[in-house]
């Protein structure tokens, strides 16, 4: 019996989408070697922990796949194996994988890509009818179950015990990643960054995908040989990001080192190029792109300086997919152009980008007096 799946939403472009998801697939196996030749580097336990993160989630995500389709189709396991070579459920495991801290215990990997392929992929349809990032579902849903144990030092866990006792030292010190130290020493320590060089050719504390910056530079350049990446999506996200954050650096006085580095630092990037250019979970439309950027950059950037995740691309991204089904819906008839319409939607998108950098700081303004005023109380007494 051959496995038949359903049409796909955009399957006019399914050549196109073949050679865009090969690609996809060599360059975060790439990145999964990186990540774990890095981490190697910094202790051999560490390498180690990586390696069995990638292994867990690709097994887990591939088996819950298989399980779902043999169940929903009554099909023999067998068959239902041979479904995988179109739905990839791989690109899913990894990108999972790559979004978790070495800290992590196994069994939580194996919680989150469970919930990533059936209630993230599965539910809603399977492959190419997503409507938010499989992946993105597994990471919040263990950060927001385990909250102490999805952490860079290793947490209370068989496995990292088990490292401990191998390698005959304690792992648990705690390690921040540079965004985490700056949310850490507050707004004040905006000029005392981790230098530009360091973070495009060193690796940075933070999640497994924290490899240096220079090979996320490489794999656009890689992608855009190949024509196989859709740079609307990438180039709207980083000029909306960019205008937000000129407006904060202006008013605090920073040099352009403070935007290369919430672009470098964490996890922007990873999103940017991987997730933003999602063919199914994006916008069809220009102008459906345009505001769709807008959106994650906007909640990035209220997360980030205002919330208490030191990152927020993943919860701004989950944020914007909400958004989609709606884009589409509105703006899939229309062309981007040089008209009155396109001229007057560019205005307000510059217009609340701009809002909303003057409101966060605003916001940051008075968060650095409070400090000021803590600190002159704490000096008196």
């Amino acid at each position: 019996m051959k496995v038949i799946l359903n049409k796909l939403p955009v399957s006019h472009l399914k050549g196109e989408l073949d050679k865009t998801v090969n690609d996809f697939i060599k360059v975060l196996f790439v990145f999964a070697g990186l990540s774990i030749i890095y981490n190697s580097f910094n202790d051999l336990a560490y390498g180690i922990k990586s390696l069995l993160i990638f292994l867990v989630s690709t097994l887990i995500c591939r088996e819950t796949e298989i399980l779902f389709v043999s169940q929903k189709l009554d099909i023999p396991r067998s068959e239902a194996k041979e479904s995988l070579v179109t739905t990839k459920p791989e690109i899913t495991a990894i990108i999972y994988a790559l979004l978790l801290p070495v800290g992590t215990p196994l069994f939580v990997v194996a919680v989150g890509a469970f919930i990533s392929i059936f209630v993230g992929k599965m539910v809603f349809g399977g492959y190419s009818f997503n409507v938010f990032n499989p992946a993105i579902i597994g990471k919040l849903f263990v950060s927001l179950s385990w909250p102490l144990l999805v952490t860079l030092n290793f947490s209370n866990s068989f496995d990292n015990y088990l490292l401990e006792i191998i390698f005959k030292r304690d792992f648990s010190e705690e390690i921040l990643s540079p965004l985490m130290q700056l949310q850490a020493n507050g707004i004040v320590s905006l000029n005392n960054m981790s230098s530009i060089k360091e973070l495009l050719f060193l690796p940075n504390n933070g999640m497994l995908f924290s490899i240096p910056s220079i090979f996320f530079i490489l794999a656009i350049i890689f992608f855009i040989v190949r024509k196989t990446l859709d740079l609307k999506p990438l180039l709207f996200t980083f000029v909306t990001t960019t205008v937000m954050l000129s407006v904060i650096t202006l008013h605090f006085n920073l040099t352009i080192n403070y935007i290369l580095f919430n672009i470098l630092a964490g996890g922007f990037l990873f999103v940017s190029i991987f997730m933003m250019t999602d063919p199914f979970t994006k916008p069809f439309s220009n102008y459906g792109l345009m505001f769709y950027s807008s959106i994650f950059s906007l909640v990035f950037i209220l997360i980030r300086f205002l919330g208490k995740d030191a990152d927020g691309v993943f919860n701004a991204l989950l944020f914007a997919n909400l958004f989609v089904p709606l884009l589409n819906k509105k703006t899939t008839s229309k062309k981007l152009g040089l008209n009155k319409s396109s001229f007057i939607s560019g205005v307000i998108l510059i217009l609340i980008l701009l809002g909303s950098g003057l409101f966060v700081n605003n916001i940051l303004d008075q968060r650095i007096s409070e400090n000021k005023i803590v600190v002159n109380e704490y000096v008196k007494n």
